[in-house]
């Protein structure tokens, strides 16, 4: 099994229209291959946590490099696992605030996607915050 952690700009501000659409191609192509994980949305940027077989992580890879919702990808962790962190979800999904994300990474003032990119560029710490939402999390 293998993880990929990375994180994205998006190309536009998302709507919850756009942000439900999303979700909805999303959790049914994860669900058809056996992917699991976690998406973030704060301020315009993605923070994503993806974990499967592999294969299936390549060719998600591949599509996500090339989709045009985002950019500015940057890989923060690509690395073999034992098991899924996040098994329960196709996508778990939260779109957070200034404070919350301040709040999940120990009270470190968070005032914009460039301030969030700086400091889930660690693997450790952007899978910890991706877990301190997870465990919170209870559906959309």
């Amino acid at each position: 099994m293998r993880r990929l952690i990375y994180l994205s700009t998006a190309s536009q501000l998302m709507s919850t229209n756009d942000i439900l659409e999303l979700l909805k191609e999303c959790r049914g192509a994860n669900t058809q291959h056996n992917i699991t994980g976690f998406l973030i949305y704060y301020d315009g940027c993605f923070v994503q946590v993806i974990e499967g077989a592999s294969e299936n992580i390549s060719a998600l890879w591949e599509n996500i490099q090339k989709d045009q919702r985002h950019h500015n990808l940057i890989l923060i962790n690509d690395s073999e696992i034992e098991k899924n962190e996040f098994p329960n979800w196709s996508m778990g999904f939260i779109n957070i605030s200034t404070a919350q994300a301040s709040k999940h990474l120990g009270g470190v003032a968070i005032n914009s996607s460039q301030d969030l990119e700086k400091y889930v560029k660690n693997p450790g710490i952007a899978l910890k915050f991706l877990q301190g939402f997870a465990l919170s999390y209870t559906g959309d």
